[in-house]
C-alpha cells in the first residue's frame, strides 16, 4: 500500500499490471513508453501518470532500459523484470550500487496461479469490447 510503481512499457503487460497494481494496491502507477492510443487506455485503466519517450528513444523492452533501470529504483526498492530476454543480453548493474541502495531484483515471467483472478478480472465488464485493441485474440463459442 502506498508504494510508487514505474512501468517501462505499455503492451498487454503492462497495462494488465498498472491495472492490478491500482486495483489491489493502491498504488501510484506511472507508466513509461511512446504514447498514442495506449496511453489513453493506460490512464483508463488507471495510471497516475504517464510519461510519453519520443519514438527515437529505446524502445521500453530494449538492452538498453533494462541496463538504465537499475538508475529509477529507489533506496530499498525492488526492480521486477517481466520481460524475457535472448540468452545473450547481459546488463553492467554496478554491485556496489545494488547493495548500497539495498535494491531487491526480482524476475516474473508466467504467474499461471493468477488465471483465475485474471478471469474474473474479465468476468465483470471491465474489459475492453470494442474494434480498437491493444492485442487481439480469438475465441470460440
Amino acid at each position: 500500500m502506498g508504494s510508487s510503481v514505474l512501468i517501462f512499457g505499455d503492451g498487454i503487460t503492462g497495462l494488465v499490471l498498472a491495472k492490478m497494481l491500482r486495483q489491489n494496491g493502491g498504488c501510484n502507477v506511472v507508466v513509461v513508453s511512446v504514447g498514442g492510443l495506449k496511453m489513453d487506455l493506460a490512464q483508463k485503466l488507471g495510471a497516475d501518470k504517464y510519461i510519453e519517450l519520443s519514438r527515437e528513444s529505446p524502445a521500453t523492452g530494449s538492452l538498453k532500459i533494462l541496463d538504465d533501470s537499475i538508475n529509477y529504483v529507489r533506496r530499498g526498492g525492488k526492480l521486477v523484470m517481466y520481460r524475457v530476454y535472448p540468452d545473450e543480453v547481459r546488463v553492467s548493474w554496478p554491485p556496489a550500487k545494488i547493495f548500497g541502495d539495498k535494491i531487491t531484483i526480482l524476475s516474473s515471467y508466467s504467474e499461471t496461479y493468477k488465471f483465475p483472478a485474471a478471469v474474473d478480472n474479465l468476468d465483470s465488464g471491465q474489459a475492453m469490447r470494442n474494434k480498437t485493441a491493444i492485442k487481439a485474440a480469438i475465441t470460440f463459442d
